[in-house]
């Protein structure tokens, strides 16, 4: 089940940002190192809220309640970048079926622009959070290729829509007792940080 994450508090800061899974091995001999990437980065999320009043409180009080710790899932999407910088203009669609990796061919953009998208743009496709490491344009067919991390290791289908601003991601909190809020004599409810990973 994904709960709606509560919009009306603004948080006092937040951090949003791509865990990557890696393995190396450093030989005892001549202390030459091994590394491997390997499947399983995951999207996680620090935020924080400040004092909160018993309204206030409220609505935050029953989304933690409905996520019944870490059972339930939330969209939840980078705070500092609701909107891309570049265009992604058009109705985007994957072209060709198969791609997989770190690159993928779309069409359907709006034709010869350049900075179509910007390097630290997010989008979606299908269940997918991604980031863009490069700029890029379209040609005059309203074709081009993104690159991204992390990679897509499920190819979409042909036609697959190319989605964003937002662009959002499903995530679980990292603890079953983040109801725990104290407040004080007058009713204020403390300051309180939260962690959420991608529920993969």
């Amino acid at each position: 089940m994904t709960i709606n994450m509560p919009s009306s508090t603004r948080m006092t800061d937040s951090s949003f940002f791509l865990e990557t899974n890696t393995q190396t091995f450093t030989s005892p001999l001549n202390r030459a190192t091994q590394k491997l990437e390997l499947p399983g980065q995951r999207w996680r999320f620090n935020w924080s809220l400040p004092k909160l009043n018993r309204a206030q409180y409220a609505v935050w009080k029953a989304f933690i309640l409905q996520l019944k710790g870490r059972t339930n899932t939330f969209t939840a999407s980078d705070p500092d970048w609701q909107n891309n910088l570049g265009l992604w203009t058009g109705t985007p669609l994957v072209k060709g079926a198969g791609q997989t990796g770190n690159s993928l061919i779309i069409d359907n953009c709006t034709a010869s622009k350049s900075d179509w998208g910007k390097a630290g743009d997010y989008f979606n496709c299908g269940s997918g959070l991604y980031c863009l490491t490069a700029p890029c344009s379209t040609n005059g067919s309203g074709e081009t290729t993104l690159q991204f991390e992390p990679p897509m290791y499920t190819a979409p289908a042909d036609n697959a829509p190319i989605t964003c601003n937002p662009a959002t991601v499903e995530m679980t909190l990292q603890i079953d007792d983040a109801g725990e809020w104290p407040s004080d004599a007058n009713g204020t409810y403390a300051a309180k940080s939260f962690s959420a990973v991608q529920d993969l």
